[in-house]
């Protein structure tokens, strides 16, 4: 039997009051990444007024392909320069905390680390999904990858989801720095206990 996971309602009521303020902010760009969709990613358009639906008419407005295309081209060029699948575009190094000594003796330990991780990076969707975000990130100025770690058994420890934007609003701290993404999704209520 599963057990409940118990949240205290005013915390549920906190997060929820945040999540709501923050849509509310993200809703002055709302508009304008639509009409960035509609031009640029037309195949994402009517993601933030509800039309995106398999039925609905797309690029009813657009009369020449440049957008698409430039889009299209720029985050395959950013993935092929930045994330390129074909070679190790990533590097471990030890901290501050280690001895210069240890370092010698350790660096094949993580020279091996990096070989796994570059394994499971090659055997994941990461490409598949780097490259959404890249589309997401040229058309609208933002992107939001999650990373996940992967059912026991698959080909990969890792799993990469590009969230759409509608799904996501962000949070800044006092400070002004984003520290925190909100994500609509569905949860079953069976599991949550709220006191």
């Amino acid at each position: 039997m599963i057990e409940k996971e118990i949240f205290d309602k005013n915390f549920v009521d906190d997060v929820y009051n945040r999540y709501l303020n923050a849509i509310e902010k993200r809703s002055v760009w709302e508009s304008y990444w639509e009409e960035c969709y509609e031009y640029a990613l037309p195949q994402k358009s009517g993601t933030f007024n509800g039309e995106n639906f398999s039925n609905v008419k797309k690029n009813t407005n657009v009369f020449d392909s440049t957008a698409e295309s430039a889009v299209d081209r720029l985050a395959s060029s950013l993935l092929s320069q930045l994330t390129p699948p074909w070679s190790k575009w990533f590097g471990l190094e030890f901290g501050i905390d280690i001895a210069d000594d240890d370092k010698k003796e350790k660096y094949l330990q993580l020279e091996n680390i990096e070989k796994i991780l570059q394994s499971h990076l090659d055997r994941s969707n990461f490409y598949v999904e780097a490259h959404q975000c890249y589309l997401d990130l040229i058309t609208v100025g933002t992107a939001v990858m999650l990373f996940e770690e992967n059912a026991v058994g698959e080909n990969s420890a890792f799993k990469f989801t590009s969230v759409p934007m509608n799904e996501v609003a962000f949070e800044e701290n006092t400070n002004g720095k984003l520290d925190t993404v909100f994500r609509r999704s569905y949860v079953s209520l069976a599991n949550l206990k709220i006191r």
